[in-house]
């Protein structure tokens, strides 16, 4: 399986904290991504930055 580029972690990462999207929503937007996918991607980098704020 292939790593998913940092801009799209990004975009994934600004269509949920800013625009405030579901994940269905962010994976129909960003091509390439499943809804499951992008919560994995989200919930990890709130990890890294250490947030418990969902």
């Amino acid at each position: 399986m292939a790593e998913i580029p940092e801009y799209k972690r990004n975009i994934i990462v600004n269509y949920r904290f800013n625009d405030h999207l579901s994940f269905p929503q962010i994976a129909s937007r960003v091509r390439g991504i499943t809804a499951d996918a992008a919560r994995q991607i989200y919930y990890r980098a709130k990890k890294r930055a250490g947030s418990n704020r969902a």
